[in-house]
């Protein structure tokens, strides 16, 4: 998680092929579907 150390306030996501949306040791797993839906809706920035 060396990201994770250089940059504390970042919101760590994980885009997978996964039916659902978890969230594991802080990490949100995200479905892809739901990710690009998220993200053309303006909901991850």
């Amino acid at each position: 998680m060396a990201i994770h150390q250089d940059f504390p306030d970042a919101r760590l996501i994980i885009v997978s092929l996964d039916k659902f949306r978890r969230k594991m040791n802080g990490v949100d797993i995200i479905p892809a579907t739901e990710f690009l839906q998220n993200l053309w809706q303006g909901g991850i920035v």
